[in-house]
Protein backbone atom coordinates (compact mmCIF):
# COMPACT_ATOMS: atom_id res chain seq x y z
CA UNK A 1 0.00 0.00 0.00
CA UNK A 2 2.69 2.46 0.56
CA UNK A 3 4.96 1.71 -2.42
CA UNK A 4 1.40 1.86 -4.36
CA UNK A 5 1.20 5.79 -2.71
CA UNK A 6 4.49 6.44 -3.46
CA UNK A 7 4.15 4.79 -7.18
CA UNK A 8 1.24 6.88 -7.43
CA UNK A 9 2.63 10.37 -6.20
CA UNK A 10 6.23 9.78 -8.27
CA UNK A 11 3.58 9.83 -11.35
CA UNK A 12 1.88 12.66 -10.54
CA UNK A 13 5.08 14.94 -10.06
CA UNK A 14 5.78 13.47 -14.01
CA UNK A 15 2.53 14.76 -15.06
CA UNK A 16 2.84 18.11 -13.26
CA UNK A 17 6.05 18.22 -15.10
CA UNK A 18 4.91 17.82 -18.29
CA UNK A 19 1.56 20.01 -17.09
CA UNK A 20 3.28 23.00 -16.46
CA UNK A 21 5.74 22.69 -19.72
CA UNK A 22 2.43 22.23 -21.90
CA UNK A 23 1.43 25.00 -20.67
CA UNK A 24 4.71 27.34 -21.13
CA UNK A 25 4.52 26.29 -24.63
CA UNK A 26 1.04 26.89 -25.37
CA UNK A 27 -0.11 23.24 -26.27
CA UNK A 28 -3.04 23.44 -25.36
CA UNK A 29 -4.20 19.53 -26.38
CA UNK A 30 -1.07 18.32 -24.07
CA UNK A 31 -2.45 20.79 -20.88
CA UNK A 32 -5.63 19.71 -20.93
CA UNK A 33 -4.34 15.78 -21.36
CA UNK A 34 -2.30 16.76 -18.14
CA UNK A 35 -4.62 18.39 -16.26
CA UNK A 36 -7.31 15.49 -17.12
CA UNK A 37 -4.47 13.44 -16.04
CA UNK A 38 -3.63 15.23 -12.95
CA UNK A 39 -7.51 15.35 -11.60
CA UNK A 40 -8.09 11.55 -12.38
CA UNK A 41 -5.06 10.06 -11.07
CA UNK A 42 -5.95 11.95 -7.35
CA UNK A 43 -9.77 10.56 -7.77
CA UNK A 44 -7.94 6.90 -8.94
CA UNK A 45 -6.23 6.86 -5.68
CA UNK A 46 -9.01 7.33 -3.81
CA UNK A 47 -10.49 4.06 -4.79
CA UNK A 48 -13.81 4.91 -5.25
CA UNK A 49 -15.58 4.07 -8.25
CA UNK A 50 -18.56 5.42 -7.67
CA UNK A 51 -17.05 8.84 -7.43
CA UNK A 52 -15.19 8.55 -10.22
CA UNK A 53 -17.95 8.41 -12.25
CA UNK A 54 -19.82 11.19 -10.67
CA UNK A 55 -16.62 12.93 -11.88
CA UNK A 56 -15.91 11.56 -15.38
CA UNK A 57 -19.40 12.14 -16.72
CA UNK A 58 -19.61 16.08 -16.30
CA UNK A 59 -15.97 16.26 -17.51
CA UNK A 60 -16.72 14.88 -20.16
CA UNK A 61 -19.90 17.17 -21.08
CA UNK A 62 -17.67 19.78 -20.54
CA UNK A 63 -14.55 18.95 -22.48
CA UNK A 64 -15.32 20.32 -26.32
CA UNK A 65 -15.92 23.53 -24.40
CA UNK A 66 -13.14 23.63 -22.07
CA UNK A 67 -11.17 22.71 -25.39
CA UNK A 68 -12.89 25.29 -27.24
CA UNK A 69 -12.42 27.81 -24.63
CA UNK A 70 -8.20 26.21 -23.96
CA UNK A 71 -7.66 27.15 -27.50
CA UNK A 72 -9.00 30.75 -27.31
CA UNK A 73 -7.29 31.58 -24.14
CA UNK A 74 -3.73 29.70 -25.70
CA UNK A 75 -1.97 32.93 -24.76
CA UNK A 76 -3.45 34.13 -21.27
CA UNK A 77 -2.98 30.64 -20.26
CA UNK A 78 1.01 30.74 -20.78
CA UNK A 79 0.54 33.85 -18.50
CA UNK A 80 2.51 33.37 -15.24
CA UNK A 81 -0.84 34.81 -13.37
CA UNK A 82 -2.29 31.21 -14.65
CA UNK A 83 0.62 29.61 -13.82
CA UNK A 84 -1.36 29.23 -10.62
CA UNK A 85 -3.35 26.31 -12.22
CA UNK A 86 -0.10 24.31 -12.14
CA UNK A 87 1.21 25.61 -8.77
CA UNK A 88 -2.16 24.94 -7.07
CA UNK A 89 -1.42 21.19 -8.79
CA UNK A 90 1.93 21.52 -7.10
CA UNK A 91 0.00 22.20 -3.77
CA UNK A 92 -2.68 19.36 -4.17
CA UNK A 93 0.08 16.45 -4.60
CA UNK A 94 2.19 18.12 -1.46
CA UNK A 95 -0.55 18.05 0.93
CA UNK A 96 -1.00 14.23 -0.88
CA UNK A 97 2.43 13.53 0.29
CA UNK A 98 1.97 15.35 3.62
CA UNK A 99 -1.17 13.12 3.69
CA UNK A 100 -2.97 16.64 5.42
CA UNK A 101 -6.88 15.68 3.93
CA UNK A 102 -7.89 19.11 4.83
CA UNK A 103 -4.91 20.51 2.73
CA UNK A 104 -5.80 18.16 -0.83
CA UNK A 105 -9.13 19.60 -0.42
CA UNK A 106 -8.47 23.21 -0.02
CA UNK A 107 -5.72 23.00 -3.54
CA UNK A 108 -8.33 21.06 -4.90
CA UNK A 109 -10.74 23.23 -4.56
CA UNK A 110 -8.36 26.65 -4.93
CA UNK A 111 -7.60 24.61 -8.12
CA UNK A 112 -11.25 24.08 -9.60
CA UNK A 113 -12.41 27.83 -8.64
CA UNK A 114 -9.30 29.40 -10.01
CA UNK A 115 -10.09 27.61 -13.60
CA UNK A 116 -13.89 28.68 -13.70
CA UNK A 117 -12.87 32.21 -12.35
CA UNK A 118 -10.41 32.45 -15.32
CA UNK A 119 -13.14 31.39 -17.93
CA UNK A 120 -15.45 33.54 -16.32
CA UNK A 121 -13.14 36.66 -17.12
CA UNK A 122 -12.69 35.34 -20.21
CA UNK A 123 -16.27 35.33 -21.64
CA UNK A 124 -17.40 38.57 -19.65
CA UNK A 125 -14.43 40.03 -22.08
CA UNK A 126 -15.35 38.88 -25.26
Amino acid sequence: MIQGGAAELAALRGILQRHRSALLDGRVEDRLAGNKKVHFTVCRAARDTILLKQIENPWLRSGPDTRFLSEKRRDMLRADVTLSYARSHGHIVAALEARDGAAARAAMMNDIGAMGDGMATFLSAV
